[in-house]
C-alpha cells in the first residue's frame, strides 16, 4: 500500500513538473516572439522596459537619458513639469497690409520655474496683488486637452480681482508628487491659499515606477520625504540589474494576478496616504499663514470604484474640516442650465476624457465660490460662459445679465503682436496662414 502511494507520489509530481515546463517554454516563446517583457508586476516591467529598451534604444521619449517631451526628474520629486517648455505656436495673418501674429498658447505651456504658467513669478506677491493662489493636482488642473489660457488657473485667475494663480501641476502624476512639490516649490512662493486638485485615480498613481514618484513613507504618524532609490533615468540604467534567473511561467501568473488587483489595492493605499498628507498640510499651511482647500475631481463616466473614491476623498476633507469643493455635485447642479452638454472632451478611442474649455471654467468658479465662502475673497458676480471652440473666444455672462448689458466679458486663447516673429519665441513653431483680410475693423 505504501509503495503505491509513493508511486501516485512520484507521478503527480513528474506530471507537474512537465507541465510546468511545458508553460515555462510556452511562455517563454511568447514573451520572445511578442517582444514584451515578463515581470511579476507594473513596477517590475516598467523598470524593465526603460532599462532594456527605452533608455538604451528609445529616441522618442529619451535622448542621452534626457526626456524629450514635458517632463523632467528632479532628485526627490521625481517627474515633474520642464522648465522652459512649450508647445505653442504662431499663426500671422495680414489685415489691411498690415501682418499680425497671434501667439496661440498650447496647454504645455512651463516657465521657467516648472509652473504651467506664462509669467515668472517672484517669492512674495508683490502690493498689486491682493491674493495669491497656488494649484496642485494632474492633467485636470493643467488643463489638458485646452489651450492654457483656458485652464482653470487662469480662469480662475480672470474671475477674482488683483490674484495670480502659481500653477504647479503635473499631467499625469498623483498625490505624492502634489505634496512633495509643495514641500519643496509650492511653499517658498508663500501662497495665501493652496488647493489639491484631486483626480480619484491619483491615489493610486503614487504607487507606480519609482523613477515617477517621491519616496514618500509614514513614520509614526508623518510624512517623510526621503531620496530616492533613482534620482534619474541614468542612475536607474546604471544601478537596476533585472534578475539573471526567473520563471517566466509564474511571473506570467503573478502578473495576471497583479493586474486585476493592482488598481483597487493602490487606491486603497493611496487614501490612506491622503489621510496622513492632509494632516501635514493642515500643520504646514496653517506655520505658513496659508488656507488650504481641496477639490475632487471625477471621471466623466466613473467606475464603482471611483464613484467609491471620490466619496471617500469628500469624507475625508469634512472630517478634518478642510474647506472642500465637489466638483462633481456643482456640476450636476449646472447641468440644466447648460442643457447637460459634456464637461468633459472625450480622447478618441479612450473613455476618460479631460475637462472641456466650459468645465475647466465652471471648476474655477467653483473654487471661487468656496473660497468666497470662508472669506478669504469677496463675493463676486458668477458667470455663465459660453465657448464655441476651443480655439474661439470664450464669452462670459453675469448671471444678473440685464438690458444694460453690463459686466460681460470675453477671453481670448491667444495674444496678438505685430512684432517681428523671431522677438516673439524663438521655440514656438510658425504656423503660417497668411490670411489676407481686407477693410478689417
Amino acid at each position: 500500500m505504501k509503495k503505491i502511494f509513493v508511486k501516485k507520489i512520484v507521478l503527480l509530481t513528474a506530471t507537474l513538473l512537465v507541465l510546468f515546463i511545458a508553460a515555462e517554454i510556452f511562455f517563454r516563446a511568447y514573451y520572445s516572439y511578442t517582444g514584451q517583457f515578463v515581470a511579476a508586476d507594473d513596477i517590475e516591467h516598467c523598470l524593465k522596459e526603460l532599462k532594456l529598451k527605452k533608455l538604451p534604444t528609445d529616441k522618442v521619449n529619451f535622448v542621452n537619458f534626457t526626456r524629450v517631451d514635458r517632463w523632467d526628474y528632479d532628485p526627490l520629486i521625481g517627474a515633474t513639469s520642464k522648465k522652459n517648455y512649450n508647445e505653442d505656436h504662431i499663426e500671422r495673418q495680414i489685415v489691411n497690409g498690415k501682418t499680425i501674429h497671434q501667439i496661440m498658447y498650447d496647454q504645455h505651456h512651463h516657465n521657467n520655474q516648472g509652473m504651467v504658467n506664462l509669467e515668472n513669478f517672484t517669492l512674495y506677491k508683490t502690493a498689486n496683488v491682493s491674493v495669491r493662489i497656488a494649484l496642485f493636482g494632474d492633467s485636470f488642473t493643467c488643463g489638458d486637452q485646452a489651450p492654457l489660457l483656458y485652464s482653470m488657473g487662469y480662469v480662475l485667475k480672470a474671475l477674482i480681482n488683483k490674484s495670480e494663480v502659481l500653477n504647479l501641476c503635473v499631467s499625469g502624476r498623483g498625490i505624492d508628487t502634489m505634496y512633495a512639490r509643495y514641500i519643496l516649490e509650492g511653499k517658498n512662493y508663500s501662497p495665501d491659499v493652496v488647493w489639491f486638485n484631486i483626480f480619484v485615480d491619483d491615489l493610486a498613481r503614487a504607487f507606480v515606477c519609482p523613477l515617477e514618484t517621491p519616496n514618500l513613507t509614514i513614520a509614526n504618524g508623518r510624512l517623510v520625504l526621503g531620496p530616492r532609490l533613482y534620482r534619474n533615468a541614468k542612475e536607474l540604467y546604471d544601478k537596476y540589474q533585472p534578475p539573471t534567473v526567473e520563471s517566466f511561467f509564474v511571473k506570467h501568473a503573478l502578473s495576471v494576478y497583479d493586474q486585476h488587483t493592482r488598481h483597487a489595492r493602490n487606491m486603497a493605499k493611496g487614501l490612506a496616504l491622503l489621510d496622513v498628507m492632509l494632516n501635514e498640510m493642515k500643520r504646514h499651511t496653517k506655520e505658513a499663514n496659508s488656507t488650504f482647500f481641496v477639490s475632487a475631481i471625477q471621471a466623466p463616466n466613473p467606475n464603482p470604484l471611483q464613484v467609491y473614491y471620490y466619496q471617500q476623498i469628500k469624507e475625508l476633507a469634512t472630517r478634518k474640516n478642510i474647506p472642500f469643493f465637489d466638483s462633481n455635485t456643482y456640476f450636476k447642479t449646472n447641468n440644466e442650465l447648460y442643457h447637460n452638454q459634456s464637461f468633459y472632451y472625450f480622447k478618441e478611442g479612450r473613455g476618460l476624457g479631460h475637462y472641456s474649455v466650459i468645465g475647466n471654467a465652471l471648476h474655477a468658479q467653483g473654487m471661487k465660490e468656496v473660497m468666497a465662502s470662508t472669506g478669504i475673497i469677496p463675493i463676486t458676480t458668477n458667470y455663465y460662459f459660453a465657448n464655441f471652440h476651443a480655439s474661439n473666444p470664450l464669452l462670459l455672462i453675469p448671471e444678473d445679465f440685464g438690458p444694460n448689458k453690463q459686466n460681460f466679458r470675453t477671453l481670448l486663447s491667444y495674444s496678438i503682436s505685430t512684432e517681428n516673429v523671431s522677438t516673439l519665441y524663438s521655440n514656438a513653431t510658425i504656423n503660417v496662414i497668411d490670411r489676407r483680410i481686407e477693410n478689417f475693423e
